[in-house]
């Protein structure tokens, strides 16, 4: 048996954001702490490729994987990184434990797999890594001994201690069964050329039991060995993972047919398993040639000039459709895998676009074609493209003074964002990135699908899924694509948010297909889960905590978890539900709508079990997301042309108060400060309401709007006790009395998209494109002495 031990690195220690973090509260935030993981097999380090991690985190999910795998007595546990697409795999089997340390996503890599450990010395390996990172962080800041986190871990430590080995291990038996599969193909002399393959199924791979519509790469991690024949006279063979080999295969696939549909030339390099695949297509000659060696033996290459490209394709597909039908056969399960499943599918799509590009049913590089492109996860570089600076300065002697603006044409306002210390505009044609507060521009780049919808991952990425299907990750330091992919694409409109993960979000959800939604890595751009409604196409999504709410325009609520996609509850009712839930403390909330009626009953769940807490009727129609203040949740809906405001008791629905505010308020939007309800009423009315009674703290009048500066966005934003608003121009009044502190000047943009950040700089852009922001000005004053 091998040895294991594990390590995290110790810069930590010296990283002076975390002791000024601790200088200032006595409290770290173990989320943010980054550090090198060493996890050494017989005293080689395996883990040199995998980047910094968030190593409490980590240590966690080790710790408690560790511990369940133990009381199962058996099975499979992964542990994935959070700051990058590596993988630990831990199968418990008689008595060891396998380990298998990988990196997953477009470019698989495996360091090491099933290598052979007693549970004893994995136990160890795990306690030794813990009682070290613990013991180094109670050393520096001995209170967070108190830390619900660290409590959680220290507990968890000495559950593992008293773990009983003989207890473990007695009745574990060990499941080891293989199976060899061979393809041969015979040669036609007509292609000349054939790829064939031998692998070797085992319990531990291929024979593996997979969850249903979930990615399971471990159990497609066999080792074989592959050949490729050329008019029998050239031949290369190479062990290797075949299931990547198989992917790699159909991504150079997917290229030569893109290439052939707009006759171009090109060239691709591809690499997987020490083997380097270059492929050459000639856009005139219609000709192409393909090379295959191993990266470190330059002897062992064969070369195919002038031939088909069709013939290298159809080779590939029949291939490829011989060994899904094999691992089908070998192991049913596999056909619910989803990274299998999403294999298939480009199968059969490669498929069908290559038919109809040799029949010419097509126009090359028409928006038929382009639909039909179902693409596996890939990375990609760009060329590093010139920086311009394009300053705008305007300076005014007020409280806020402009720092710059742009005019961006066909600016998105819905992809607009501040992230770090830069802003995203989002353009018809181009997305560019601004310093935040000089407005100088840092990169650039050209958009290929003007329709897409974007999120923000974190502070590192910005996710573009267009209705396609397709899904590119940009890096926002860079403008560079990190990853592409593509999924089915959705029958409605998409839809998803980001969600899951450490210090940053993991996952991005979406829809997908006629009636569903899958989670997409978003290290990797791998899909990890998938979850299918019985039917529906409009969602709309919640996230609290491990939590995601989903309706489908049906008359089910739906509550899954984040990272794996399973069903924790789902409520079925006989009304419809459509709009956003909202989350408040440990309940969520959501609008169920009568059919075919516009009035609805709003229902209140438990989180963590689904069950009713209670739920009122609504007699008329519902105008917004309600609101909860202190103890007070309040609902908005229309009877007739009258709003009617109504404050409910949040523990059993009683009516506590409601007010009419009259046909005025048509368009609204509001927020709770507190005990305390802000709306923001169209025509520039602002209204404080007392949650507790519903009588009016204030109110102001700020004069009616001209129709065509009605801002699009009415809500309100809290920073500091200052309440900006947008209305005609953006206003800032005090929160606690509504005293206008300030206004921007009357050729500000009308704030259509309005954000304060923490410096108290203002942010507003325009529907017609005009962006700007604004600083708060220093003023010099001359104070009395007094002695």
């Amino acid at each position: 048996m091998h040895s294991i031990e594990i390590h995290f690195g110790n810069s930590w220690k010296e990283d002076e954001a975390i002791f000024s973090q601790f200088r200032s509260s006595n409290i770290v935030n173990l989320t943010n702490v980054l550090d090198i993981v060493n996890i050494l097999i017989d005293r080689v380090n395996i883990s040199t490729r995998a980047p910094r991690e968030a190593i409490f985190l980590l240590l966690r999910d080790i710790i408690s994987r560790t511990e369940e795998i133990v009381l199962r007595k058996g099975g499979r546990v992964d542990i994935p990184f959070y700051e990058s697409p590596w993988v630990i795999t831990i199968v418990f089997e008689g008595k060891s434990v396998f380990f298998s340390f990988y990196r997953a996503g477009g470019n698989p890599y495996v360091e090491v797999k099933d290598i052979e450990i007693s549970l004893s010395s994995m136990i160890d390996a795990v306690l030794n890594a813990g009682e070290t990172l613990l013991g180094d962080l109670l050393e520096i800041s001995p209170q967070m001994v108190a830390d619900s986190f660290v409590s959680e871990l220290l507990s968890a430590i000495e559950r593992l201690k008293k773990i009983n080995i003989e207890d473990a291990t007695s009745n574990c038996v060990s499941l080891q069964s293989s199976f060899t599969v061979e393809y041969c193909p015979k040669q036609s002399l007509k292609k000349g050329f054939s790829i064939g393959y031998v692998f070797e199924a085992t319990s531990r791979d291929f024979l593996s039991s997979v969850i249903p519509n979930k990615s399971d790469l471990y159990s497609l991690m066999g080792k074989g060995k592959i050949d490729f024949v050329f008019r029998d006279r050239e031949r290369f063979s190479a062990s290797c993972y075949i299931y990547f080999v198989m992917e790699k295969l159909v991504e150079l696939c997917r290229g030569l047919l893109e290439y052939i549909e707009s006759s171009r030339t090109f060239e691709i390099v591809s690499s997987v398993e020490n083997i380097k695949m270059e492929m050459k297509y000639d856009g005139k000659s219609g000709l192409c040639a393909f090379s295959i060696r191993k990266e470190d033996d330059n002897s062992s290459v064969i070369t195919m000039r002038g031939i088909d490209p069709f013939v290298i394709v159809d080779e590939v597909l029949k291939t490829s459709k011989d060994f899904r039908k094999r691992i089908g056969e070998l192991n049913a399960t596999q056909r619910s895998n989803l990274r299998f499943e999403i294999f298939s599918e480009e199968v059969d799509t490669l498929s069908s676009w290559r038919k109809d590009l040799e029949s010419h049913n097509l126009k090359r590089g028409s928006l038929a074609a382009s639909s039909l492109r179902f693409e596996a996860p890939s990375l990609i570089e760009e060329k590093e493209s010139k920086k311009e600076n394009s300053v705008f300065f305007k300076a005014k002697k007020l409280m806020y003074v402009r720092l710059w603006e742009a005019e961006v044409e066909g600016l998105r306002l819905d992809s607009t964002y501040l992230c770090g210390d830069r802003v995203i505009l989002t353009g018809g044609k181009e997305i560019f990135s601004l310093e935040r507060y000089s407005g100088d521009l840092l990169w650039r780049k050209k958009l290929e699908e003007q329709d897409a919808i974007s999120f923000m991952t974190g502070q590192s990425g910005i996710l573009r899924f267009e209705p396609g299907g397709k899904l590119r990750l940009i890096d926002i330091e860079s403008g560079k694509t990190s990853w592409e992919t593509r999924i089915i694409p959705p029958f409605g409109p998409p839809s998803g948010i980001v969600a899951g993960g450490g210090r940053k979000p993991r996952f991005a959800i979406l829809t997908s297909g006629e009636s569903s939604i899958v989670a997409v890595d978003l290290c990797t751009g791998e899909a990890k889960w998938k979850y299918r409604t019985r039917r529906g196409s409009r969602f709309n999504f919640a996230k609290f905590g491990k939590f995601l709410f989903v309706v489908c325009g049906t008359n089910t609520f739906h509550c899954l978890d984040v990272d794996t996609g399973d069903l924790l509850w789902r409520y079925n009712a006989r009304y419809k539900f459509m709009d956003t839930p909202v989350c408040w403390g440990s309940n969520v909330a959501v609008w169920g709508r009568e059919w075919g009626e516009r009035e609805g009953r709003l229902f209140v769940f438990e989180s963590l079990t689904g069950e009713e807490a209670w739920s009122c009727l609504c007699e008329g129609r519902i105008a917004i997301p309600p609101v909860k203040a202190g103890e007070i949740v309040c609902i908005a809906f229309y009877q007739g042309l009258n709003l009617i405001i109504r404050g409910l008791n949040s523990q059993n629905a009683a009516v506590v108060w409601e007010r009419n505010l009259g046909n005025f308020a048509s368009i609204f939007s509001w927020m709770s400060i507190d005990d305390r309800i802000v709306m923001n009423i169209i025509g520039g009315v602002i209204i404080c309401l007392k949650a507790e009674d519903g009588t009016v703290l204030w109110s102001r009048n700020i004069g009616g709007n001209a129709s065509s500066d009605v801002p699009m966005n009415l809500e309100p934003i809290l920073r500091g006790g200052g309440l900006f608003i947008p209305a005609d121009t953006t206003y800032v009044f005090s929160s606690s009395d509504g005293t206008l502190l300030h206004k921007l000047d009357d050729d500000s943009p009308v704030p259509d998209f309005l954000r304060v950040d923490e410096n108290y700089a203002i942010f507003v852009g325009e529907m017609s494109g005009y962006f700007s922001a604004y600083g708060v000005s220093g003023h010099i004053g001359v104070v009395e002495k007094r002695v």
